[in-house]
């Protein structure tokens, strides 16, 4: 089994290094950690499975900045990627399907992980296996005009920050 990691990398992500097989994210509360992505549902850009560093890279950097806005200070979150199914699917029937992805209403994004929630003195408070999915996603006023190739996924995720860290939070994406 292949491990990938994210850990708090401000400088090399500031100089924009990216180092082959690794995931760069500044992170502070957040350790994230992508599991055999090799082995992934879904998770390449343009249909090309060379992609796949690049969009772990983004998720993980999505997944820090959600955390350091919701994961209360004093504590550290571990989280453990073990499936990504971004929203939409590639239809190469359709004419220049190949690199195009088509989203439909059974095509949801869908991540699967384990997380891990430390106080300062490194107890575990928290601790759970979620799938985080969104089968509304295409209902989300706004998403759809959003530039962002993970967009869909950033809703789903924010969410699922707030709900759990967080529940007194409002969404900021919405």
């Amino acid at each position: 089994m292949r491990f990938v990691t994210a850990r708090a990398a401000t400088a090399l992500a500031a100089l924009s290094i990216i180092v082959p097989g690794a995931i760069v994210a500044a992170a502070n509360r957040v350790d994230v950690r992508f599991t055999a992505p090799e082995t992934f549902t879904d998770a390449t850009y343009e249909n090309r499975p060379a992609s796949r560093d690049e969009v772990t890279r983004d998720l993980a950097t999505i997944l820090a900045k959600l955390g350091e806005r919701y994961v209360p200070d004093g504590q550290q979150l571990a989280l453990e990627v073990l499936d990504v199914d971004l929203a939409g699917r590639y239809e190469p029937w359709q004419q220049n399907g190949w690199d195009i992805r088509f989203m439909r209403d059974v095509t949801w994004p869908r991540i699967k992980f384990r997380y891990q929630l430390r106080d300062a003195s490194g107890a575990t408070i928290g601790s759970g296996e979620d799938q985080v999915n969104d089968m509304q996603y295409l209902t989300h006023p706004g998403a759809g005009f959003d530039s962002d190739r993970l967009r869909y996924e950033k809703v789903m995720l924010e969410d699922w920050f707030r709900k759990r860290f967080h529940p007194g939070a409002r969404s900021s994406s919405r």
